[in-house]
């Protein structure tokens, strides 16, 4: 097993040297780095000197970088409260919309303008790219109606939730084709929300499962965001997956059944899958010893990778473990 790569928040890499960001990735023989890279949030520094700073020394070091994009937030269109997903009862959400065809090109357009400038080995998409924020009921979970989706879904509930996914679907496919058109080698990914489907855990017993009965409190990949990415995986729009396992000591038994239903996917999809455990995520953190206990269940599952999240949530205390695992030239021993 070995670490597959490590996500960077621009804020994070801001607070540290280039040559100690890289440096850390190499004595724990990390593969890939995620710097995030978005209009909303990122500055003209950031852009025109920290990047290509850290472009340069990770490919001197031999690491691959993947700019971890997030296009749909505020500040990404100029037109921004006029192309905004609306949900149902009138209120406007956090994101822009991905069925209206001008967010779409202006999504693409941006992603290869990163791509020419800093020639990136892949692409890793936010999770919530498409419709986290969107409505949440029983019969329009994805739905959108803002003007464009007003004029063009369709009127019938279900009938507007399946033109959702067709045109989620086909707006993944156009993404994979002109990353071709432009690198035939550029690969592509994604966050991928857990779990993929509450439907997995009707299996459990309420009182086993928190996913049995009261999903939508926890939501879930297909119903609530719209991220299909089992079907991208088996449609190869997307090159591996990146399954979001954020969970901490107090949910073992939810992190083990986040790894079965992760497991049956992989099995069924043959796509590379490198599972990504939480250092530091909003609603909680692992220690070093967590996350040991969470590898080795990996490892069990025959898992051949996993990422981290993220670098501003590691300590010195989980670098030196992960050395201590994984690197090339450090004792392999570390005491809990």
């Amino acid at each position: 097993m070995y670490i597959h790569g490590v996500f960077a928040r621009h804020i994070a890499i801001r607070k540290e040297t280039i040559e100690r960001i890289i440096n850390q990735c190499c004595q724990a023989n990390v593969k890939v780095l995620y710097p995030y890279v978005t209009r909303s949030l990122c500055n003209r520094e950031y852009y025109d000197k920290t990047m290509p700073l850290l472009m340069k020394e990770a490919r001197r070091r031999g690491i691959e970088i993947y700019l971890w994009t997030d296009e749909m937030k505020k500040g990404c269109s100029k037109d921004w409260e006029k192309h905004r997903q609306v949900r149902k009862s009138g209120s406007k959400a956090g994101i822009l919309c991905p069925f209206d065809p001008v967010v779409r090109e202006n999504y693409i357009a941006e992603i290869l303008r990163l791509v020419d400038r800093y020639q990136p080995a892949g692409i890793c998409l936010e999770d919530d790219f498409l419709t986290a924020n969107a409505v949440v009921n029983d019969h329009l979970d994805i739905a959108c109606f803002c003007k464009y989706c007003q004029a063009n879904a369709p009127k019938d509930d279900q009938e507007h939730l399946e033109w959702n996914r067709n045109s989620i679907n086909d707006f993944m496919r156009e993404v994979k084709q002109r990353l071709i058109q432009k690198d035939n080698n550029l690969k592509l990914t994604c966050g991928a929300p857990m779990p993929y489907s509450y439907t997995f855990y009707l299996k459990y017993s309420p009182e086993k499962c928190r996913y049995r009965n009261d999903w939508k409190r926890f939501s879930d990949s297909y119903h609530y965001a719209g991220n299909d990415w089992k079907l991208w995986a088996e449609r190869k729009y997307i090159d591996f997956i990146l399954p979001m396992i954020y969970f901490g000591k107090n949910d073992r038994d939810v992190f083990i059944q986040l790894l079965d239903e992760m497991n049956a996917i992989k099995n069924k999809t043959h796509c590379a899958v490198y599972p990504l455990l939480g250092a530091d995520w909003g609603a909680g953190n692992n220690k070093p010893q967590e996350m040991n206990w969470q590898i080795e269940e990996l490892k069990k599952r025959k898992f051949k990778a996993f990422g981290l999240f993220h670098w501003g949530g590691m300590t010195p205390d989980h670098w030196m473990f992960l050395e201590s695992k994984y690197g090339k030239n450090r004792p392999k021993f570390y005491f809990f």
